[in-house]
Formats: C-alpha cells, structure tokens, sequence
C-alpha cells in the first residue's frame, strides 16, 4: 500500500500476542493492524477497511500423523486442538466439531510459535488457525468457514481509514490478482496445497519415477513460449508444465528437438513421446481420432501479423511452417496468398525482414521478441484481436 500512499511506517507489536495487538490500536499505541476478520466484538470497536483478501480456518495434524485420517470425523474423537487466544477460530473450530460430529479438548496459547512448537513435541494433536500460516512437517485434514480479512484502525479515525482505502483501490486497480499473488507467495506451500488423488490417480503417479520418468515433449521452435537452449527445454510453456508436475509430484523428462522436423517426429512416435505439452486443436474430434487423452486448455496466445514497416497491406507471399494437427492459419488470414514454406517460425520473420515475404503470422510474444531485437529498425508488428488459440497437454499413449 506504502508505494501508493505517501507515507513513513513502521512495524510495532508484532512479537506480542494477537489479543495484545488489538489492545495497543485499542489504546492508540500503534495506528492499523492487519489481518482480522469481522466478528460484532470487533466493529464496536474497529473500523474496517475494504477486503485484502480471503482466508479460512485449517485443522492441521504432523505429517506423521496416521491416527487421525482426514474426513474420517471418528478419527478427531478426543484430539487435543492448539488454540490463538482471542481468535475467532475458536467459535468456528467448535460449529465446526458439532456439524461434523466429533469431540475435542483445546488448549490456548498467546503465539502461533507456541502452537506450532506444542504440535511438533506431541503436547497437542492438532492445531486450529488461519490459512495465513506457514506450516511446516504439518498437513491439513480439515478447512473451515472462508471469510474475508481486513486492515483495522481505531474507532473513528476516518482519516487514517480514507488513506488505506485510496490505496487498496488503486491496487485493485492496476495490481492484478495481488491479493492472490501476495497469499501464494508467503504462505503457500506443499504442505498446504493438500492435493487429493483417487486410487487410481495414485497409481498413475506412482508409475512415474526417476528411474522410470514421463518423456514430455514441446516444440522447440516458439521462442520464447518453448525452445531448446543447449540442450533443455526453456520457455513459458516448459515452466509452467514444471510447476504442475512438481506440484502433483510427477516425475518427468523433457524429449529435447532442436529443429521443428525433430519435433514432428518425436510427434508420431508413441512409443518414445508419451505427453506433447502444446497441442492445438480447434476441436476434441482429433483427439479423439488418434485415441489421445487431452487436458482443458491452459493457456489462450494471441497472434500478430509481422511485416516490414514499408508493408503496403496487400500480402503476396505469406511465410508458413508445416502444420502438424491444426489447420493453416496463414489459409485463414492470407487466402489465396503465395505460402513460402519455411522450416522455423524465426525462419518466417527472417524470410519477412528479407524481403522473400510480405508478412508472417506468429504468436504475439514471438512477433514482439523478434521486432525487439531487430537493429535494422525495419520490422513491425501487429496485435491481432482474432484468432485466438488455446493449448492442451495430451498424452499420446492412450489405450484404444
């Protein structure tokens, strides 16, 4: 908020206990704090702010816990539960309990450091808090009431109140998803992304390993959505089957091409190129054709038009690349156009800087890393509102 609103802080308070910091705003001794959820208690003496985000109460276990089975509300019977002193998940964990069925005991503690020490040494069984938590050797069996949080001033003090809500509007304006952003990146971890998996999914998974990993294939010529360099797979398209695969846990080996035709051939050889992580389809019929097993789409590109800046409007010789599965999107924006076959997309913008072609049609981050490097100055490009594409994964060893 500090970049959008001219204003000295400092952090105070912190190292005390959550019922502490709410007496010290109480008594004028520190100005705002942050992340409380509204409860009655709270707006008789409170302002809020707008939402700065989202969170819900978790119920976690050590992740050695094999008594307690997440969902199976028998198995919470009797299980001792750390508890913040003054939170609000104290009322919600006991509706909780009653909904589910099952009986606890809680113990009270004035830090989440005390919680978390009290779990790991076995004085308690589980611990009930925010999601706004990093956990540590711990897994989450159970989550509970999503609320919204807030910045608090003291009661009264619109001034103060006006300011954080000027900036919290202008971040919402121009900042994206950060309240996404700002929870994924200190206070998301393995532990808490609690994936569940069916027998089979985990049978699946497990076939994986590092002795035995999934061969992934992309095409190596898209720059800089996918492309070799000196030997590994690199691009937005790579990252972002990494995170997936780290995330579900799946072991994986990336098939390196060099050049397009590389690519098309690892394409059709099932018995090397067990997933493509770029497949374009404009219909499900295809896959289904070749017995493949696709995704839903993951990322939607754009395309530009390239041509050199003395382009009069009228293409001749449109530059092209062999089309594996999709149809030719130079026959939709250049019908009737002479096609100059190339073998790479760098090649197609070449061929366009050089005079052997009038324009070219790539992705857009392709056509905007192309014109950027350009030092002849001679090169633009276009941003196309349509078409649009959208990309799969697809496993290609799908059984008949």
């Amino acid at each position: 908020m500090a970049r959008y609103w001219d204003v000295d802080y400092e952090y105070i308070g912190y190292d005390k206990s959550w019922d502490d910091m709410q007496q010290m705003l109480e008594d004028g001794e520190i100005d705002m704090v942050t992340s409380p959820r509204k409860t009655p208690e709270r707006e008789e003496k409170f302002d809020f702010s707008r939402p700065i985000g989202t969170n819900n109460g978790i119920l976690t276990v050590r992740s050695d816990n094999s008594t307690i089975v997440d969902g199976n509300y028998s198995t919470y019977n009797g299980m001792r539960v750390a508890l913040l002193n003054g939170s609000s998940r104290d009322k919600e964990l006991a509706d909780f309990a009653g909904n589910k069925g099952f009986t606890y005991d809680p113990f009270y503690f004035d830090t989440t450091e005390e919680m978390e020490e009290a779990l790991q040494s076995g004085n308690v069984d589980a611990i009930a808090a925010t999601s706004m938590r990093k956990t540590n050797n711990e897994r989450i069996v159970d989550k509970f009431d999503s609320s919204d949080f807030y910045v608090i001033v003291k009661k009264g003090n619109t001034e103060l109140l006006n300011e954080i809500n000027y900036a919290i509007d202008q971040m919402n304006a121009v900042e994206g998803d950060w309240k996404t952003t700002l929870y994924n990146k200190n206070y998301e971890s393995i532990e808490t992304k609690n994936l569940e998996y069916t027998e089979k999914e985990k049978s699946i998974i497990s076939q994986y390993s590092k002795d035995n990993p999934l061969h992934v294939l992309c095409d190596p010529t898209r720059y800089p959505y996918s492309y070799n360099e000196n030997g590994e797979m690199k691009g937005i398209i790579p990252d972002y089957f990494r995170k997936i695969a780290d995330y579900a846990g799946i072991s994986y080996e990336f098939l390196t091409p060099v050049t397009r035709d590389e690519y098309i051939a690892y394409q059709k050889n099932k018995e090397t190129t067990e997933m493509s992580i770029d497949a374009r389809m404009e219909t499900d019929n295809y896959a289904e054709t070749n017995k493949w097993g696709i995704t839903a789409p993951f990322i939607t590109m754009q395309m530009a038009r390239v041509t050199r800046r003395d382009f009069d409007g009228k293409i001749n010789v449109v530059a092209t690349v062999d089309q594996t599965v999709a149809n030719s999107i130079e026959d939709a924006m250049a019908p009737g156009a002479e096609k100059l076959m190339c073998s790479t997309r760098q090649e197609m913008m070449e061929a366009v800087r050089k005079g052997k072609a009038d324009a070219a049609f790539v992705y857009y981050y392709m056509a905007q890393a192309f014109v950027n490097s350009d030092t002849t100055g001679t090169m633009t490009y276009t941003l196309l509102e349509q078409p649009t594409f959208t990309y799969r994964m697809g496993n290609l060893q799908v059984a008949p």
